[in-house]
């Protein structure tokens, strides 16, 4: 780990950083005394030990190898990126499974996923939404992959704008609400958001509280 500026580089390949995952989990369940941190960083600054254990969340873009397993033994929070609603059905059924082996019950862990959104009532706001999401999608799949960023493997630009409505939340206020509603069903407890544009989060995060919270209580 080096300091450059603000920035914080981690110097790890991409394949290792399942360890590494681990071993940051470890230390949130059983964190060290401030002094004992500052060894192991090298002279980083690090908070006191807090009263109680922290509650450890864990992502996961896939239900696949090592990934729910340790979201079953360890978290207390689980998210999955950018799901359809049948994914996220299946995803629900894996960590049932994964949660039994562990030997911990199915309401243990809290249930989530992480979504991109474009709250509009403009056409055509929406479809550029839809297109950049769809190219935001692509590039991240490439690079788990390993495949050079950009090439689309046959899917079309139109296919994957689709591919994107059904795993993000975009649309008007109504139709949001019914979206969010089918996850709810799927077994989701709460939704992480992060609104686009960016420039316009603010006026976004209003509308979804005025209009789309509302809907979802009735």
């Amino acid at each position: 780990m080096r300091r450059l500026g603000r920035r914080l580089f981690v110097d790890l390949d991409f394949d290792g950083r399942a360890g590494r995952l681990d071993e940051l989990i470890a230390l949130l369940r059983d964190w060290p005394e401030a002094e004992e941190l500052n060894l192991s960083l090298a002279g980083w600054s690090a908070p006191a030990r807090p009263a109680h254990a922290l509650p450890v969340w864990l992502g996961t873009s896939t239900t696949a190898g090592r990934a729910m397993t340790r979201v079953a033994g360890q978290a207390a929070g689980w998210f999955l990126t950018y799901p359809t609603v049948d994914e996220y059905r299946r995803a629900g059924r894996c960590l049932d499974q994964a949660l039994a082996l562990a030997g911990r019950l199915p309401t243990a862990v809290t249930r989530s996923a992480l979504f991109r959104c474009c709250i509009s009532g403009s056409r055509e706001v929406l479809k550029k939404a839809a297109g950049l999401l769809a190219a935001h999608d692509q590039a991240l799949e490439a690079l788990v992959a390993g495949r050079p960023a950009g090439r689309e493997d046959g899917v079309t630009r139109a296919g994957a704008a689709a591919t994107a409505r059904r795993r993000h939340l975009i649309g008007e206020p109504q139709a949001i609400a019914e979206r969010l509603a089918g996850y709810r069903a799927a077994g989701m407890e709460h939704a992480v958001i992060a609104f686009v544009p960016v420039t316009d989060s603010s006026r976004s995060l209003e509308v979804f509280a005025q209009e789309v919270i509302p809907i979802l209580r009735d």
